[in-house]
């Protein structure tokens, strides 16, 4: 990953039809509205303000000048944030979106500056020195003056609405941060609340696995998986990563139980790099995605089905795949409960890095999909 200054700097939120509908592309919010009409209004009466002072000949002439180019700095300027937006559909590195950003501001400028050239050739009256000055030098050479001073308004324009943008977005990445901190502190106080006497917990369970007489091995088992499950979430619940192989550990122990309910209906297939069980995920994450693909899937299904894991290392991130059979929606009973703290977890620990997609693949299959930045757990998190 690109964490250069340059790149944390000009790194904004890509856009998407969800957060920019077609309607805010193409004319844009109030608020965009009412600063371009502050800025370009400023630019107006800073440029006429001499009026006051000195009343020549010229003064007509520089308030229509001034006027063209309110107008036509209006058009080019939204003609800009619409290639912005468009821009920023794809998320780019630093550098690539400053290179667009300096093209935007020559291609601005050169359009600007064509219009106000035109405008000044064409249809505002000259006359006297003015005139002169115009024939002697040549269109050409009032075409370019016209694009050097269009050139450095877009510049200026391209700041402020980029710094703008970025401001914004980092006061709410800020607000983010805080209410994911609060989602982690209060998971945190429920895992507190959840180990309140564990031992008494675990005394418990091998008491009732001794009541239950050694030639049945299924009880005896289940009681077993269960204290080890129970062992294991308890110990998670206050690390922040763990390694995928510690973490397929307890999800092992989980399946020994949903085999023992779901019998033959349940068949899991397994597909594991082993450079991608040394990686670190949020605790729970592939547990609580295989206890969906079996809650919502095989137990729904009275032929039952497979549930397929694999995780691999795909470039520089981590790709864990959790597929089932079954449609979204369907019948479901679902709160998303569990899918929504999953992303609010990977939000917290890496950002826009990480990601959680669950889509239905094909007309019987549905597919979860974990991404997240693949960093080798620590000896503690694979302990």
């Amino acid at each position: 990953m690109d964490t250069s200054p340059l790149n944390s700097l000009l790194t904004l939120r890509p856009v998407t039809s969800a957060s920019h509908p077609a309607r805010r592309r193409w004319i844009g919010p109030p608020a965009y509205w009412g600063m371009q009409a502050a800025g370009w209004g400023g630019y107006f009466l800073l440029s006429i303000s001499s009026l006051l002072v000195e009343r020549g000949e010229g003064a007509a002439l520089d308030v229509q000048d001034s006027l063209a180019m309110v107008v036509f700095g209006v058009l080019t300027t939204h003609l800009l944030r619409v290639w912005l937006i468009a821009i920023r559909r794809r998320r780019h590195s630093g550098f690539g979106f400053a290179w667009r950003l300096l093209l935007c501001a020559v291609a601005g400028g050169w359009a600007l500056g064509g219009a106000m050239s035109w405008v000044s050739i064409n249809l505002l009256p000259r006359e006297g020195l003015a005139l002169e000055l115009i024939e002697s030098a040549g269109p050409m050479t009032d075409y370019l003056e016209m694009v050097t001073r269009s050139i450095f308004f877009v510049g200026v324009w391209l700041a402020l609405y980029f710094g703008t943008h970025v401001y914004f977005e980092y006061q709410e990445g800020l607000r983010e941060r805080l209410r994911l901190q609060s989602i982690a502190r209060e998971a945190e106080l429920a895992a507190l609340k959840a180990q309140l006497n564990p031992h008494f917990l675990f005394n418990s369970l091998n008491t009732i696995r001794a009541l239950i007489p050694r030639d049945l091995d299924r009880p005896r088992d289940a009681v077993t998986s269960l204290s080890e499950l129970l062992r294991t979430a308890l110990q998670q619940g206050t690390v922040e990563h763990v390694s995928l192989a510690m973490e397929l550990g307890m999800v092992e122990h989980y399946l020994s139980l949903e085999h023992l309910r779901h019998e033959k209906r349940l068949t899991v297939e397994r597909d594991f790099s082993p450079d991608a069980l040394r990686c670190e995920v949020p605790p729970f994450a592939l547990q609580t995605l295989v206890e969906n693909a079996i809650n919502h899937g095989i137990a729904q299904r009275r032929a039952g089905g497979t549930v397929a894991l694999s995780a691999h290392l795909r470039d520089d991130r981590l790709e864990i795949r959790v597929t089932n059979p079954g449609c979204l929606g369907a019948g479901s009973t679902s709160t998303g409960v569990g899918l929504t703290n999953v992303r609010a977890r990977l939000e917290l620990l890496w950002g826009s890095a990480a990601s959680l997609e669950v889509v239905q693949a094909a007309p019987d299959q549905v597919v979860a999909t974990l991404l997240m930045p693949a960093r080798i757990a620590s000896l503690n998190a694979s302990a």
